[in-house]
Parts: C-alpha cells; structure tokens; sequence
C-alpha cells in the first residue's frame, strides 16, 4: 500500500530537488532499486549546497558519517521523485539533514517513498581534518532551514 505524506509536513521543508529518472535506474522489479534512492540523495545535497550554503570546495570538504533510510513506496515507472531537504541540527564541526524523497504529483496526496536522515562533518579540504562549520555557510543554511545553531 502506498504511503503518503500530509501537507503540513512538505510545508516544513523548503528545499526541492526533482530528479531525473534513468532507465539504468529501474532494476527487474519495475521499480527504481534500493541503491539508487542514495545517489538522487547525493545529487540533491550537491544542489542544496550550491543554492543554499554556497559551499567553497576548494577550502573546505565534507564527509558522511552517518546515513539511513527508511524506504516507504516503491518508484514505479513514469513517476517523478523529488528529494527535499532541511537542516534540523548544526553543531560545531557537523551537522544533520533531514530528507524525504516524495512523488511531485499535483493534489494533496504526495507519496512518500523514502525518509532519511544524513550526519556531515565539515573537512579542511587540504588536510582532510575535521574543521567547524566555516562562517558565512553556516549561517546561510541556519537562516534558510529558519533553525537556532546548536553545538554537537
């Protein structure tokens, strides 16, 4: 049964990015395989930086230290998964992002097909180092995501 996600939810969440299904993403099921739901994660951090933080890759790097997921519905053919993200912790050299991968379908009812959340620390791009949370992207991504910084 598909499971849906109620408007008050999606409204939390400013950050969309809708991803382009490839047909190398389907596996024999019909539906979009398990791995690939982590790599439309990938794709829409990399949007989310660049729109929101502006991140300086050639000063500073990052690093997943943790990553889960709870799938929900299956991606089935001709469906349009969009991934939204928030911040909903910043510490001092890391932070969360909540992200849920939903259908962008018009309406009220919007499938929800995954729910994640990813833990990042902060890397001074030469060293490799675990470095705090360079100013100013810091405080873009806490006025954008409206959150209180919070060290952790």
């Amino acid at each position: 049964m598909a499971k849906t996600i109620d408007q008050d939810t999606l409204a939390t969440f400013r950050f969309r990015a809708a991803i382009p299904v490839r047909w190398s993403d389907y596996d024999r099921l019909g539906h979009i395989n398990n791995a690939k739901y982590f790599t439309y994660l990938e794709q829409a951090r990399i949007d989310y930086f660049k729109e929101v933080s502006q991140w300086p890759w050639d000063l500073y790097s990052m690093v997943i230290a943790h990553i889960s997921m709870d799938y929900a519905t299956p991606i089935l053919p001709g469906e349009q998964p969009v991934v939204l993200i928030k911040l909903t912790q910043m510490g001092t050299k890391s932070f969360r992002l909540e992200n849920l991968i939903v259908s962008d379908k018009p309406g009220d009812e919007v499938l929800l097909y995954a729910q994640a959340e990813t833990v990042l620390v902060s890397l001074d791009a030469q060293s490799g180092q675990a470095v705090a949370v360079p100013e100013p992207m810091r405080s873009r991504m806490l006025a954008y995501d409206q959150l209180q910084s919070a060290g952790a």
